[in-house]
């Protein structure tokens, strides 16, 4: 049995992304390869967030002229974006910690409410990163749909996953031929 699929599909991306860009020849393993990707998203989402933040809050220095070498605009201007620049880093530096404190807030409210002196933390913790592997998951699946759907017509969307049920039955796994 064979599959086409296409190289500039957006399972192919996230796939060439987290391994390698070499198409796998079976569905077998590019399957539960995504799989793995989906479960361990929330890790990656995190990672991506805190690379993401890096950038954003490391700027590179510009080459800048002596103060003594400016004229007296130009110590203005500079003195204005020296202002602006710390304004910037205050609200990034109060909104990361507002973030970081509501997060805490709605923890222990779940917490509370939860009981975990019932269940105990590691129950509780389990409980929690399992919800945001779901969220993170069902991000991910309507990020694809909404990049799927307008090229569903004649597509291999719905052939993967029947390929892959009819895999358990037939115990063979498709050839996987890439456009």
């Amino acid at each position: 049995m064979n599959i086409t699929l296409n190289k500039n599909s957006w399972h192919f991306k996230i796939y060439s992304k987290v391994f390698t860009n070499t198409p796998p020849k079976s569905l077998c393993p590019y399957f539960w390869s995504m799989v793995a990707i989906l479960v361990f998203s929330p890790i990656y989402l995190i990672g991506a967030l805190f690379s993401f933040l890096e950038k954003k809050l490391k700027r590179k220095p510009k080459p800048k002229k002596s103060i003594h070498d400016m004229t007296e605009d130009e110590l203005i201007e500079e003195n204005k974006r020296m202002k602006k620049e710390q304004r910037i880093g205050e609200i990034t530096g109060k909104v990361v910690i507002g973030i970081f404190l509501l997060s805490l807030l709605g923890l222990l409210i779940l917490a509370s409410y939860l009981g975990i002196q019932r269940d105990g933390l590691y129950v509780f913790l389990r409980w929690v990163f399992f919800m945001i592997g779901i969220a993170t998951s069902v991000y991910w699946f309507i990020r694809g749909l909404v990049y799927v759907i307008p090229k569903i017509t004649v597509s291999n969307v719905y052939k993967v996953p029947v390929a892959m049920i009819k895999v358990v039955y037939t115990k063979t796994c498709p050839i996987i031929k890439w456009k």
